[in-house]
């Protein structure tokens, strides 16, 4: 399972078993007042063995205000879930999906 976070709405997405294929689940408003009962609920209903979330870093490879709000987030998951949870570099991923 990977979360993109965001100020405003934060991406869900699930891969396969094999780990082949990402599809988007869904995408939550990071203001709603369930925002963590939502995520509770897809993380029961995925049951992932692992939690991705996206790494905002600046090109420089240096830490964003952006970056620590998803660590804090993730910290959270880990706290809710007991999942092990990993950041994921996003840097020019928009690029490299446009050139596949």
């Amino acid at each position: 399972m990977a979360f993109d976070y965001g100020d405003v709405r934060i991406g869900v997405a699930v891969c396969d078993p094999d780990a082949i294929l990402a599809s988007p689940v869904t995408t939550l408003k990071n203001n709603d007042d369930h925002l963590w009962e939502q995520i509770d609920e897809l993380v029961k209903e995925y049951e992932p063995i692992h939690i991705y979330i996206g790494a905002p870093k600046h090109l420089s490879g240096h830490s964003s205000e952006s970056m620590q709000k998803a660590e804090s987030f993730k910290n959270q998951i880990i706290e809710r879930s007991g999942i092990e949870c990993s950041m994921i570099d996003e840097r020019l991923s928009t690029v490299g999906a446009l050139l596949q």
